[in-house]
């Protein structure tokens, strides 16, 4: 889709001359308004005229900013027929785009400007820019992101098909191209980018949650897979499986066949073999109570990253070093909980014995943080 030469008159101008030293002819008005259909059926969005009006200004500091009477066939602004030259363009809270323009008094065309103004004629003043026009779905026609200001021209009747040139006529039928994916792709690669940065994004957060289900399912897993194969091994073990049990039952079967020295010193050897099974046994639980405990910080751990993500605080929870000692889920949300309530409760009341437009909690101003800490009885990091 390639740029076209757009014109749209906005609004009529009454000349005032300007009261001054050098006896200037000066003039002010309406220039363009953004986010409201004009005549031709076109919108201006807000954000699309602020960037042509920042623009423009590279135009009003060089002295460049000229207009003709009436816009010229080409489209193109030509010196010996400037009238008019822009001294200062800007947009106001309403989405308006306020002009002030000065006549050039002294050329062929300013001369005939400042007679005109001299006898009472009103003209308009319309916009000529360059760009694209996008068709929305309904209906409704959109000057695209390339839009730029070219020039304002002094105009009398800004509906006359036969002044402007053909690429794109002072109609209100003008045909622009059908917004479809091609043409967005090709006429409009940083809006395809933004677009896809942010399904980036939201596609990126769902995988990271997925990431940290599977993360505990993964872990919950291999603990349960650890413990029976730890199971399976002591159950393997003849030197443990059941050796104690088999080894009293020995016992008590031998015990009147055999003559008590023998007996006894049998018995001990039994006893202390036993007591390193058992030692072996005390061993295994705390390496499983030690792994459990451990996939329990690492749960908790998860956790917090999240919350921490999720509150609007969460670099100064983090600062804070309230969340170390949590030990369970139901902790880490009422610390999180308090810490905000808290926060908010102190920014409310340093806000209310401040004047008006001041307040104590202001993360630009050193000891801001260690302030809200020590009123929330927390430590202090230094």
């Amino acid at each position: 889709m390639s740029k076209q030469l757009i014109i749209d008159f906005v609004s009529e101008i009454t000349p005032q001359l300007v009261e001054s030293k050098d006896g200037k002819y000066r003039f002010k008005g309406i220039f363009q308004r953004a986010d409201v259909k004009n005549g031709n059926g076109r919108i201006y969005p807000r954000k699309i005229l602020e960037k042509a009006v920042a623009k423009y200004q590279e135009l009003i500091k060089e002295g460049r900013a000229l207009g003709m009477i009436e816009h010229p066939a080409d489209g193109k602004t030509k010196l010996d027929e400037a009238a008019i030259k822009i001294t200062s363009l800007s947009m106001n809270d309403k989405g308006e785009v306020i002009g002030e323009a000065e006549v050039l008094v002294g050329t062929p065309k300013g001369d005939i400007l400042k007679n005109l103004i001299d006898n009472g004629v009103k003209f308009g003043i319309s916009s000529r820019g360059s760009g694209t026009l996008v068709k929305r779905a309904d209906g409704t026609v959109v000057v695209g992101e390339d839009y730029e200001f070219l020039a304002f021209d002094v105009v009398y009747d800004p509906s006359t098909p036969g002044a402007f040139p053909e690429p794109i006529k002072e109609s209100k039928e003008d045909k622009p191209m059908e917004l479809t994916l091609e043409t967005l792709k090709k006429d409009y690669p940083e809006l395809v980018e933004a677009i896809k940065k942010e399904a980036k994004e939201e596609a990126k957060e769902e995988l990271r949650q997925e990431f940290e289900e599977r993360v505990i399912e993964a872990i919950e897993q291999k603990t349960t897979k650890l413990r029976e194969e730890i199971k399976e091994e002591l159950l393997s073990d003849p030197d443990i499986a059941g050796a104690k049990v088999a080894v009293e039952g020995i016992l008590d079967i031998l015990k009147p066949f055999i003559s008590e020295g023998i007996a006894g010193e049998h018995v001990e050897e039994l006893k202390e073999k036993i007591k390193q099974m058992e030692e072996s046994l005390k061993k295994k639980d705390e390496e499983i109570k030690t792994l459990k405990e451990d996939i329990e910080r690492k749960e908790i751990a998860l956790y917090i990253e999240r919350k921490l993500s999720e509150s609007p605080y969460g670099d100064k929870i983090k600062e804070a070093g309230i969340l170390k000692e949590a030990k369970s889920k139901e902790q880490v949300d009422k610390l999180i909980q308090e810490f905000e309530e808290s926060i908010r409760k102190t920014i409310d009341e340093s806000n209310q014995r401040e004047p008006k437009g001041k307040s104590n909690i202001n993360e630009d101003k050193t000891g801001s943080v260690t302030a809200i800490y020590e009123k929330l009885g927390l430590p202090v990091r230094r």
